[in-house]
């Protein structure tokens, strides 16, 4: 299956699901309709405050210093995984959603990757 190009598809915190097995295989619930994801603390932050992802975020123009985004879990899944939501967030700020989706899809990432 291909990796598919829709804005839709990207999450709150900035990863791809448009590249994601189950995604691809329509299995994915996607962000609000994962349960999974409840203890994650970025979903109070959107439920409170409306946002489509981290980068409507005024309170954190680096999306590096959100505590919520940055949380312990957050940041040992990206240290095994080598994924930069803040780089993504800053991705989605520079391209637009549309963009950003595009960028992704053609590229087959789900996740800026964090450098060395």
């Amino acid at each position: 299956m291909q990796p598919e190009n829709s804005a839709s598809l990207i999450a709150r915190c900035g990863l791809y699901g448009g590249v994601f097995g189950a995604n691809l295989n329509e299995k994915c619930q996607g962000c609000s309709g994962n349960n999974k994801t409840a203890w994650y603390k970025v979903r109070e932050c959107f439920d409170e405050n409306l946002y489509r992802s981290c980068a409507d975020c005024k309170g954190f123009p680096d999306p590096s210093g959100c505590p919520k985004l940055n949380n312990p879990v957050s940041r040992l899944i990206s240290f095994f995984t080598r994924s930069d939501r803040a780089g993504c967030i800053r991705k989605i700020a520079e391209l637009g959603y549309e963009h950003y989706a595009e960028f992704m899809s053609s590229n087959g990432l789900h996740s800026i990757k964090k450098r060395s």
